[in-house]
């Protein structure tokens, strides 16, 4: 299908999305995990692919961190598949609705943009995160993927670490714009310094090949190598 492409065997990218990029990751026992939901419309493709393309219920659904436009189909997800929501526990409380999101300050384009659309974008609905991750690097239920805390973008913001094919889901941390690696934008970042500071620091040991970046084209070969051009020597 148009709508899918797989990066590797069991690792799949749902196109086209409005929202963040999401991604599903098949576990070893077959049972799908979707990384980041979108916006609440992107429900409608995830879905899509989960019921014609997978042919299996997935078993959890991990949001990069708390902002809208990646946790927009959380809701629907664990209402439609049953399955659980994991995030940093320090974004949790954001997801679950007991505390609010942070208000960043748009350019007049981007208002008119998300103003325009916020009665299909915005249909945001709180869920309740039962997998709350804490800690600096800790694994997910099934040690198949090593969440990283990275925080900056937001205070509870994680990349995903597929050890087993050498993959990076990267929420915000760490995009790919137009073939240039970036950190998170600086406008709708908590702390973009100290986003830059622990990339270097939580990233340098870690081995992978593929970025799976929340917004941009995938970056399918020498991810590591850009990264490191970017970050590592003080450049980000």
């Amino acid at each position: 299908m148009q709508n899918i492409a797989e990066i590797v065997p069991g690792v799949f990218w749902v196109k086209g999305t409005l929202g963040s990029n999401i991604y599903i990751r098949m576990t070893n026992g077959g049972r799908p995990i979707v990384i980041d939901g979108g916006f609440p419309s992107d429900f409608f493709k995830i879905k899509k692919v989960l019921d014609r393309d997978l042919l299996s219920r997935p078993v959890l659904a991990v949001a990069t961190h708390y902002h809208l436009d990646h946790v927009g189909s959380l809701y629907e997800l664990k209402r439609r598949y049953g399955l659980k929501i994991a995030a940093h526990q320090e974004d949790a409380n954001v997801i679950e609705g007991k505390e609010a999101f942070e208000i960043y300050k748009l350019d007049p384009f981007r208002r008119i943009y998300y103003t325009a659309l916020s009665p299909f974008l915005f249909q945001y609905k709180h869920t309740h995160v039962e997998l709350k991750i804490s800690g600096v690097k800790s694994f997910l239920p099934g040690g198949e993927l090593l969440a990283i805390h990275i925080p900056g973008h937001t205070i509870g913001s994680i990349a995903l670490l597929d050890c087993e094919n050498g993959i990076l889901f990267s929420g915000d941390s760490v995009r790919n714009e137009k073939g240039r690696i970036e950190g998170p934008p600086p406008q709708f970042s908590t702390d973009s310094a100290l986003a830059r500071r622990t990339l270097r620091e939580r990233l340098i040991d870690v081995d992978f090949n593929i970025l799976l970046p929340g917004h941009g084209e995938p970056i399918v070969k020498d991810a590591k190598k850009a990264f490191a051009g970017r970050f590592l020597r003080g450049e980000g």
